[in-house]
């Protein structure tokens, strides 16, 4: 398989690739000098490239003939924190990914897949939408998760977004709208558009963007180790840790005496979860950066809570989970290291910033399934025919033309899949802008075309009784 890895980080997506899966070759793209050099430590410098994603030609794509892209964009857009302003797509921090868009939109030769993971935040972001517009141009079907560690047994909450793609209709499936009150589905040529207040048409607040409407999974079906036991946290402990080394990772008296000490969070070895562990953790105290460690705990502080009304009683006993501790809980693998000149700020912040391995795993493994060494796993553009059994509405016709042979796309035309209905249903459909053409004389009108003057910018369609249940995803929107 020939991997491309976008904001590689670490290397945690990479890690993360089945083992049942023969690596060919990784290409990873990073920016950061300190990541990097932890990357090259691990895997070697051959594959990685310190450059900008948008310095990433789509013919240098295409020239290494990828069967897979593995992206995890950075998360500070979508975040919610006080630091994070969630600027979304307008955030220069998202350049690179909104490339992504642009780059795949110019590559000959697409790979078969595409994985994604953000901060579940991004759930709600244009850039999403927009992703998601770019990946049914290109005929990607895809399904979107979130999942926490602690799903698959690894004593930690750390929910994030997953998103699977294949070049194919594998992920495309039937979606319950609620069509209560004449409710309409909005197709549009831009996502971020419905959202502009500027435009009262699609302002509408019963009307939403069809792409809007993906469901997102928070199981994995068919998986050995979904919902498994919790392990304790004393599977992860280091015992090995010296106490002259421990002495680094103990909380300062000064600290503790803090009023405010007492709402951090504080697990045991007997303990099963812990809160996510982020880049900040080590600098910022506070139970949104990371759980700290209490040394031979006693007991479970979840079934007996631990007494907090005087934290300085416990100098000496409470510290930070150790960087080899975290990277335990991360599944990265055992040989995983840092160069010896890597500062203990600097492995906490990488750590925080990088991804749950076994998480990513388990969602790999599902997602190439479908995988064939031998077949390529890479598409031209027009390589891949369209579904036969679609079913084609036009302008004013209350008749539904099924099962039509052609895979040729006229202009202007919405292609769904449906099926028989117990109601009659209406949907909106808008017109993407198209350029101006020169007048020309009116034609008679032919029921079995359709041309740019036969269909007007805004027009409402109504199923002609016991006919229509619209599928959740577009098949092709071609303009």
């Amino acid at each position: 398989m020939n991997v491309c890895e976008f904001f590689s980080g670490i290397g945690g997506l990479r890690s993360s690739i089945p083992k049942e899966i023969k690596i060919n070759k990784v290409i990873s793209y990073d920016t950061s000098p300190v990541t990097n050099k932890v990357y090259i430590h691990n895997f070697g410098k051959e594959d990685i490239r310190q450059k900008l994603i948008e310095t990433v030609m789509p013919d240098e794509m295409d020239k290494e003939e990828f069967d897979i892209i593995l992206m995890s964009p950075p998360c500070q857009p979508y975040t919610k924190t006080r630091a994070s302003l969630q600027k979304d797509e307008k955030d220069k921090r998202s350049k690179g990914f909104l490339y992504t868009m642009k780059m795949l939109m110019n590559m000959s030769h697409l790979p078969k897949y595409i994985f994604l993971e953000n901060v579940k935040g991004f759930i709600n972001s244009n850039c999403l939408l927009l992703f998601k517009e770019a990946l049914v141009k290109l005929k990607y079907s895809f399904k979107c998760f979130l999942l926490s560690p602690i799903q698959f047994g690894i004593p930690n909450n750390r929910t994030r977004f997953y998103m699977i793609c294949e070049r194919s209709n594998r992920f495309f499936e039937v979606k319950d709208f609620d069509f209560s009150n004449n409710n309409y589905l909005t197709l549009i040529d831009s996502p971020s558009s419905s959202s502009s207040s500027n435009n009262n048409e699609n302002n509408n607040n019963n009307s939403k963007p069809l792409l809007e409407y993906n469901k997102c999974y928070t199981y994995l079906e068919n998986n050995d180790i979904f919902n498994s036991d919790v392990q304790p946290l004393n599977n992860f402990i280091d015992d090995e840790i010296s106490d002259e080394e421990l002495q680094q990772f103990l909380i300062p008296e000064k600290i503790l005496k803090k009023n405010w000490a007492k709402g951090l969070s504080v697990v045991g070895k007997y303990d099963k979860t812990t809160f996510c562990f982020t880049r900040g953790y080590s600098k910022v105290y506070h139970v949104s950066s990371g759980s700290l460690f209490f040394n031979n705990a006693p007991h479970s502080f979840q079934e007996n809570p631990l007494d907090k009304s005087d934290m300085t009683k416990y100098v000496n006993t409470i510290r930070f989970f150790t960087p080899k501790e975290l990277l335990r809980l991360f599944h990265f693998p055992k040989d995983f290291s840092f160069p010896d000149n890597t500062s203990l700020r600097d492995k906490y912040k990488v750590i925080g910033n990088s991804v749950n391995v076994l998480v990513i795993n388990q969602v790999l493994k599902y997602l190439l399934s479908t995988f064939d060494p031998i077949k390529k796993n890479y598409n031209s553009k027009n390589d891949l025919e369209l579904p036969k059994d679609l079913i084609i509405i036009k302008k004013n016709q209350k008749k539904i033309l099924r099962n039509q042979n052609t895979t040729s796309i006229p202009p202007f035309m919405y292609y769904y899949r449906v099926l028989n209905g117990l109601s009659t249903y209406n949907f909106k459909i808008i017109r993407p802008k198209q350029p101006q053409k020169k007048k020309q004389k009116p034609k008679s009108p032919d029921q079995n075309s359709i041309n740019d003057s036969s269909l007007s910018k805004s027009s409402n369609y109504s199923s002609p009784g016991n006919t229509l249940i619209l599928y959740y995803k577009v098949i092709s929107n071609i303009s």
